[in-house]
């Protein structure tokens, strides 16, 4: 049987019931993230064109449109478009449009904010319409940094957009005398960072509650781990019956139920110490894990006696299954030990029924190997 199962009851009900569990790394908080943006930056993207052809227009007819524009806009028309088109097809470029869109967009504001202010330098005039245009739309570049990437990213991003607007101003501070000039110099010198520190503490606020949201399902994963073994304790193994057994939402698939326990194990203890007692469900657990499908989960119920959750499974397969698992076991060498045998209790869930109903059946048919000799399988299955 193939390995690889993870040992968190959270992981394989995902894997099983819900779709493919996250890349490794990857946090729940992340997957939504992403998600979000591949539902929402497209119809962003394609409102954004929208409106740079809009703009492209009306400033072509005003005669408003300058040589920077003539050359930005048809640019960001196809970036945005482009991208637009590249999320929905190709979800796997999510990064790079991201960076094609900002980069487009600041490129294009610096262009025209320093074909502005060179006319200023050069002629001591300037259009009060692009100066207008430029005092709305450059915050939306540290807007679109902290949208399109990590606050630490963003805010390097953003420093490095208000050093390029900010060292004009302190030229034409040093240049100019006319006090109006020089109070909007300063204005766009003190509202920069306003609109960064902003931001970035939005970012941090937004990054802190994440942090918050992976540790409390980090310690919420601890709590159903077994700390000994690293496989589900009870309190899991219980809360994926409960999920098994009584969500209608979810498909109606066979379903067996094994329960597993050590023979003779308080003589182990007594002859060879708890601490060796401890070794051999530990190897125990490890072996069991190696020989479990993907749609398996092994769970520890109590001392030394185990549960296996198996996904469709038929009555002889289950008992098959159990079979193949107690030789394994009874081939392994343990330290100190030798030889370990085991006795399995097999059923099935029966449709309808309690799952506590089912693990008193898988209890009942354990009870019936030991009375039969132990080193054994049996199974009693209901009737539906």
């Amino acid at each position: 049987m193939p390995e690889g199962n993870s040992h968190s009851a959270e992981a394989w009900l995902s894997r099983n019931l819900v779709g493919p569990t996250p890349a490794q790394g990857t946090s729940p908080a992340d997957v939504l993230n992403r998600c979000f943006r591949l539902s929402v930056l497209p119809v962003v993207l394609a409102i954004s064109a929208v409106l740079v052809a809009v703009m492209w227009y009306r400033e072509e007819q005003l005669g408003l449109i300058t040589w920077a524009d003539r050359i930005g806009y048809p640019l960001l028309l196809m970036v945005t478009s482009v991208g637009a088109v590249l999320l929905k097809t190709r979800p796997a470029s999510l990064r790079a449009v991201m960076a094609m869109v900002f980069f487009a967009y600041v490129i294009h504001l610096l262009a025209v904010y320093y074909s502005e202010m060179a006319g200023r330098w050069l002629t001591g005039n300037s259009s009060s319409y692009e100066l207008t245009i430029l005092a709305l739309w450059l915050p939306l570049g540290y807007v679109g940094s902290f949208v399109f990437f990590s606050p630490r990213t963003a805010l390097l991003a953003s420093l490095g957009l208000f050093a390029a607007i900010a060292w004009p101003q302190l030229v034409l501070l040093a240049v100019v005398s006319d006090p109006v000039a020089r109070q909007v110099a300063i204005a766009i010198l003190i509202s920069q960072p306003v609109y960064i520190a902003s931001l970035w503490g939005e970012g941090m606020l937004k990054a802190h509650t994440k942090g918050m949201q992976d540790l409390a399902r980090s310690m919420t994963a601890a709590a159903t781990i077994d700390p000994l073994m690293g496989v589900a304790n009870r309190r899991a193994v219980v809360q994926v019956l409960e999920r098994l057994t009584q969500n209608p939402q979810d498909p109606v698939r066979p379903l067996a139920l094994m329960l597993l326990d050590v023979d003779r194990f308080k003589a182990i203890n007594d002859t060879h110490g708890h601490a060796v007692g401890d070794e051999v469900l530990v190897t125990l657990s490890r072996q069991v894990n190696a020989h479990l499908r993907s749609t398996d989960l092994l769970g520890r119920w109590g001392g030394e006696e185990f549960v296996i959750i198996a996904l469709d499974q038929t009555p002889a397969q289950a008992v098959e299954m159990a079979d193949r698992l107690r030789a394994v076991l009874e081939a392994t060498p343990f330290p100190q030990v030798g030889t370990v045998t085991v006795s399995i209790g097999v059923t099935g869930h029966i449709p309808g029924e309690r799952f506590d109903t089912a693990i008193n059946r898988a209890d009942d048919a354990l009870y019936k190997a030991k009375q039969q000799g132990r080193n054994r399988v049996e199974g009693l299955f209901g009737e539906a």
